[in-house]
């Protein structure tokens, strides 16, 4: 008996020829779910808050609402701390200034500090971030507000 082979009308019938397209229609729907998508790209980093460190000047309130100088100061940043000291001082008769400076901190947000004055009295400072060249806030003294400051970048 002769062994009968099947015969296909049409190449589309042939179970590779199937096979073949259902596989090939697979990947192009893989590829195309993924370009849909997009790329994966990893998310950079946060850039780094900007530092207090460098030349500020004060200046606070009197009692017309105006900002008056007070003086420039110099924040510096070693081994992760901050420290703070005078430069120049504005007219003595119209300010209290400050015997030392401590507890400086900032966290990219709030810059704070304790001050110890010439009368003395203790101080904290907190200062909100305006900009990166501009600070707003207040001293408090006994935990009442003292006077408004604003902190502007010299250089």
């Amino acid at each position: 008996m002769s062994e009968s082979k099947p015969q296909w009308k049409n190449w589309g019938d042939h179970p590779l020829v199937v096979l073949i397209s259902v596989i090939t229609g697979i990947i192009a729907i893989v590829i195309f779910v993924r370009d849909k998508n997009g790329p994966e790209t990893p998310t950079p980093p946060a850039p780094p808050a900007p530092s207090i460190v460098g030349v500020w000047e004060q200046y606070v309130k009197d009692a017309d609402g105006k900002f008056i100088y007070v003086g420039k100061f110099v924040v510096s940043q070693q081994n992760g701390r901050y420290s703070m000291g005078a430069e120049q001082w504005a007219d003595p008769a119209k300010t209290v200034r400050s015997v030392s400076l401590y507890d400086v901190a900032y966290d990219g947000q709030w810059w704070t500090f304790r001050s110890d004055w010439e009368n003395g009295r203790k101080a904290l400072f907190r200062l909100r971030k305006i900009s990166d060249t501009i600070f707003e806030g207040e001293a408090l003294v006994n935990d009442q507000r003292r006077e408004s400051n604003r902190w502007m970048r010299a250089e």
